[in-house]
């Protein structure tokens, strides 16, 4: 048995760097049933490209600058189409775009879309939540949301990195397990990465 040690950061602190090769494990669950999903980031910042596999699908996602710095626009699943190259303009799936992260934490309510219909959002609080960062359990520092569909949302306190740590609802819950770092031959389908967008 592994003993994992305990990181404890400050609340600001950003202990969520991604990068090249970063791996972020994923579960979900529906009812009883619970799959696993991967995502492996083969660009992180100015946009964002990664690959994305379950044991169904998998395919590439390509987060263009815009979306990643306005777009008022989330998914859960609609930019995972089976076998597909997805690029996106103005949506957003498992990060907040930076001017949506800055307004909720503004304060207030803030309209924006998920899966492309109408919802409002607002910050409930912070808080720290435990994750598995490279075989060691850190404390990562969290804004929770909640909207009016009675989702409850958790991302990484991060500007630069506003990545969605879990969000549940009624019916449906995805949360972020674990988190690789530089795993530089990590990638599986995309060999040339695309030119910023």
């Amino acid at each position: 048995m592994v003993s994992a040690a305990l990181i404890l950061s400050p609340l600001g602190a950003s202990p969520l760097e991604f990068g090249p090769g970063t791996i972020l494990i994923y579960e979900n669950r529906a009812g009883e049933e619970s799959n696993q999903f991967v995502l492996r980031i083969a660009r992180f910042h100015p946009d964002i490209v990664l690959e994305r596999e379950s044991l169904s699908h998998q395919g590439t996602i390509h987060l263009f600058q815009a979306a990643v710095e306005g777009a008022g626009k989330l998914t859960i699943a609609g930019l995972f189409d089976p076998g597909s190259e997805i690029e996106s303009r103005d949506q957003m799936t498992k990060w907040l775009s930076r001017k949506t992260y800055e307004a909720l934490r503004r304060g207030g309510e803030l309209r924006m879309a998920l899966n492309n219909s109408p919802m409002r959002v607002s910050m409930t609080g912070e808080g720290v939540t435990e994750l598995i960062l490279d075989h060691e359990t850190i404390a990562v520092p969290v804004i929770h949301l909640k909207d009016n569909r009675r989702g409850v949302w958790t991302f990484h306190a991060s500007e630069s990195n506003p990545v969605l740590i879990a969000y549940e609802n009624p019916y449906y819950r995805e949360s972020l397990k674990q988190v690789f770092t530089n795993r530089p031959d990590s990638l599986r389908w995309i060999r040339r990465v695309p030119p910023v967008r």
